[in-house]
């Protein structure tokens, strides 16, 4: 039996673009197989969903800190390209919660203008933290609404000006 690609979830535009970034990243396929997971171990019929973890990078800290990325190309790094290339890969994976860490909340806020009227078009539901002190940045989880309902939150705070 031949073995399926990692990518055939993927539409051809996808794979092609994903192609170009092979050198950048690679993709890591998992799976729960034999992991237990609540004290059970889980079967085909059991608990099945996707989960998509990504770090987008808020655009104020890659203005920031633009040196670290001084041999990316100029357009790639302008938020109107970077945005466009996260929705496609939401829209192409579609997965059953998206963990996306360094959304921007301030200055311009990414969250309220772009990330929540597009995943809510989608019917997914949220709920965030955004990090402490002035930062402009913070997490957020959204899970498809009609499979998932949010039963409890508990933010934890990791800079408390007391603690050195």
């Amino acid at each position: 039996m031949a073995k399926q690609s990692s990518t055939a979830y993927l539409s051809t535009r996808s794979q092609d673009a994903l192609s170009q970034f092979a050198q950048v990243r690679s993709w890591t396929p998992t799976s729960l197989g034999k992991s237990v997971w609540a004290g059970q171990v889980p079967t085909d019929s059991s608990l099945q969903f996707s989960v998509m973890s990504y770090n987008v990078l808020a655009q104020n800290l890659l203005e920031c800190h633009p040196y670290l990325y001084r041999d990316s190309p100029g357009p790639a790094l302008g938020w109107p390209y970077r945005w466009q290339g996260i929705k496609r890969e939401i829209l192409d994976i579609q997965p059953d919660i998206v963990c996306l860490q360094e959304v921007q909340f301030k200055n311009p806020d990414h969250f309220t203008l772009q990330y929540q009227p597009f995943f809510d078009s989608l019917g997914y539901k949220y709920t965030f933290k955004t990090r402490t002190g002035s930062k402009d940045d913070g997490c957020v989880i959204f899970y498809r609404g009609d499979i998932f309902n949010l039963e409890e939150v508990s933010a934890l705070e990791f800079k408390i000006d007391r603690v050195k």
